[in-house]
């Protein structure tokens, strides 16, 4: 006689260990058989889509026979209330057939005759109120039905059905686990203080620090001190009044480095709504807070570049028309002072006139020359060599606390330049950076050979693709704040004292670069020098028009 007691405990034994219900299955269908002498089981599941069922695994003693009646089901599929398995479906409830040969609902009855099998029982499991599958077994004799065996396999059903419920939440909770350590946002969980109790890899990745480092540490840890007492205040209140906050954090990592992130930070709560912990799931958003910084940057470099042709037009125009004026001038004053020889008052006031008016010839040339509308004498030059011309002269300038450095590529690189243009904008930078170290420094000139390709383009947010010439004039002065960059150009923009410059430098500079169909390029930082990049075609090539207005003005 079965010992049923035994047989539970130890089926129960078994399929809590197995792996999954698959397992489960096949250990149920081998040990009920093995255990009361029953010839065959199998296990019906539903098709994919719901409609009939299908047998998807059997067990039986070694026998021919009953391999072609475990062939057989596996060709048949039932559906809803019909056969054994049809009909336990249908139901709900456990089926017994004295003999399923003679059974006019027993669609197998033929092949079950000549396999020698007899009395069948059908059982239901059952997860919760959802059908997962109907468990059949059969023996060789006709028999009555065994309410005790009914009992027993039932109570195997529903410890199958446990088993299902405990390895889907355990599927369900390895799918969040893995989702939580593969996520690629960081996420933070602390208990109600703020401690926090985990992190994610991702968390340790961007942050730097390890996770034993962090255990039982207050968030705290990442703050940047750019963030108000009062901002922080807001969101903690917010959170322990049981709602969520979203926004943005300027944090620091381990090393020092500072970051951008999105976070959104939920409160845990349990069954009765009490907050247990708090989670914090955040992006790291620095490249897009640096993309979002750069392409505003671009938009105002280029409106300003637009401001600078608008001005430069204008001014030109104006420029030209003043400087034929004070032509005139200056030679009807030539007439005045040759008649008024013999007055030496009225000599002296047209030499004073003279004066001025050559002062005002020079202003109005340098906005022609920020205007464009100079005439350039262009030939292939040597870089090299117009730079040591230009140096005889900025070498007198120089003061003793500059440590002067000449860079000069060993490439003999020739341009198409006018060559005292050139040199002028040479010295113009010199000055420049002479006049931001009254404390000393270094100052560094240098050429070279840059290609600007679709990337630089797209990056700088000037330039026409080509090999050009590079000019480079470094300092390690004081530097510019981003205003002062803005107006850089700007005619009669100036940083100096009253009387001590025109404000017209860098917009020669400028006009003249502009007018070589050169480009223009500028890094500066407060305390952090500047350095001046001047991009001009090689002579051999092609000097079109320019894509665009080629200055970039970069905080570097």
């Amino acid at each position: 006689m079965v010992d049923h007691v035994s047989l539970l405990h130890e089926l129960t034994l078994k399929i809590t260990k197995s792996e999954d219900f698959n397992s489960a299955l096949n250990i149920v269908l081998q040990k009920i058989c093995e255990t009361t002498g029953w010839a065959y089981g199998e296990a019906w599941v539903p098709t994919s889509d719901g409609r009939k069922l299908i047998c998807d695994r059997a067990w039986h003693f070694d026998s021919e026979k009953l391999e072609i009646f475990k062939n057989a089901s596996k060709t048949i599929t039932f559906s809803s209330g019909i056969g054994l398995p049809g009909r336990v479906w249908a139901s709900g409830k456990p089926a017994w057939i004295l003999d399923v040969t003679r059974d006019p609902n027993f669609p197998r009855a033929s092949i079950a005759r000549d396999c020698g099998l007899k009395a069948g029982i059908g059982i239901p499991i059952m997860n919760n109120d959802e059908f997962v599958a109907v468990i059949e077994f059969f023996t060789r004799e006709v028999l009555e039905e065994d309410k005790q065996l009914i009992h027993l396999i039932m109570t195997v059903a529903v410890e199958l059905g446990n088993i299902i419920k405990y390895k889907q939440m355990e599927e369900k909770l390895r799918k969040l686990s893995q989702a939580v350590e593969q996520s690629i946002s960081s996420i933070v969980i602390t208990d109600t203080k703020g401690n926090i109790e985990y992190v994610n890899p991702k968390f340790t990745e961007i942050t730097g620090y390890a996770y034993e480092e962090v255990m039982g540490e207050n968030p705290r840890i990442l703050k940047s001190g750019k963030t108000s007492p009062e901002e922080y205040k807001e969101l903690w209140d917010l959170i322990t009044s049981g709602k969520s906050w979203q926004g943005e954090f300027y944090n620091k990592k381990k090393n020092g480095e500072y970051y951008w992130e999105l976070a959104q930070i939920t409160p845990m709560k349990d069954k009765k709504g009490n907050i247990t912990n708090f989670m914090a799931i955040k992006e790291d958003i620095t490249d897009i807070k640096r993309s979002q910084s750069e392409r505003e940057e671009l938009k105002e470099q280029l409106y300003h570049a637009q401001k600078l042709d608008s001005i430069g037009r204008l001014a030109g125009s104006i420029a030209h028309d003043f400087n034929n004026f004070l032509m005139a001038i200056i030679g009807y004053t030539d007439l005045l002072k040759s008649e008024v020889s013999n007055n030496t008052r009225a000599k002296e006031f047209a030499g004073n006139i003279l004066t001025t008016a050559q002062k005002a010839v020079n202003l109005a040339q340098g906005i022609l020359a920020f205007g464009r509308k100079q005439t350039l004498k262009i030939r292939p030059e040597s870089l090299n060599e117009i730079i040591l011309t230009a140096e005889i002269i900025y070498r007198r300038f120089i003061k003793e606390n500059i440590d002067y450095t000449s860079d000069l590529s060993e490439e003999n690189i020739v341009i198409k330049a006018d060559i005292n243009k050139i040199e002028q904008v040479v010295i113009n930078l010199v000055s420049n950076a002479i006049d931001a170290m009254n404390e000393g420094g270094s100052l560094t000139i240098g050429t070279g050979i840059k290609k600007i390709d679709e990337y630089f383009i797209e990056k700088h947010g000037f330039g026409r693709q080509g090999t050009y010439a590079l000019i480079s004039v470094t300092d390690n002065g004081a530097g510019m704040d981003r205003e002062t960059k803005r107006k850089l150009f700007e005619p009669f923009f100036t940083t100096k004292e009253a009387g001590k410059g025109t404000g017209l430098g860098l917009s020669i500079v400028y006009g003249i670069v502009k007018q070589h169909k050169g480009y223009i390029d500028v890094h500066s930082e407060p305390g952090k020098g500047t350095a001046f990049f001047i991009y001009l075609p090689l002579a051999d090539e092609p000097m079109g028009e320019e894509s665009n207005d080629g200055i970039e003005i970069i905080n570097s």
